[in-house]
């Protein structure tokens, strides 16, 4: 996890316009259909290739169709913006593709959303900054919203308000 910083556009609905400028959480997850067995990433075989995980014509219509508020600009990137979030998706050039990228912004929704496509395509996220797999578990958003109260509560102008747990 790691803040970034990312424009909005007004009103949050991908239209042309003005934007906002914001400074928030970003995490950064690659997936692919990483082996069952492996329970961390260190797990995966050396020399292990991945395998296709679809066409990539096929995906962006399977995504639309789960989700029609994520919009692709062309068949390698889409990008979903909501009022406090922004989850960015890179299916790569190739017509097959083996893996997908994603750089969630904000609040948990973005996780959320990321984890929504894990689940369409029966893969696993690895998050980059901490190289661990990405929980499937329905759960994961609500720690990310755990760790942004933490982080919200520490940036407190108010000293009463930041109570470290022990």
């Amino acid at each position: 996890m790691r803040f970034v910083a990312y424009r909005v556009p007004q009103g949050g609905s991908g239209a042309s316009g003005s934007s906002e400028l914001r400074c928030d959480l970003g995490l950064d997850i690659i997936a692919m259909d990483f082996p069952k067995e492996a329970k961390v990433p260190t797990d995966i075989p050396k020399g292990w290739a991945p395998p296709v995980i679809g066409n990539r014509q096929v995906m962006v219509d399977r995504i639309k169709k789960a989700n029609p508020v994520i919009k692709f600009s062309d068949l390698v990137s889409g990008i979903l913006i909501g009022d406090d979030f922004a989850l960015q998706i890179d299916l790569g050039k190739e017509e097959e593709c083996s893996r997908i990228c994603f750089t969630a912004r904000g609040n948990e929704k973005a996780v959320g959303a990321a984890l929504e496509v894990l689940q369409l395509f029966e893969i696993r996220g690895i998050e980059c900054a901490n190289t661990s797999f990405l929980d499937l578990d329905p759960e994961s958003p609500a720690a990310l919203r755990k760790w942004r109260e933490y982080l919200d509560q520490a940036q407190s102008p108010d000293p009463e308000a930041f109570q470290a747990e022990s």
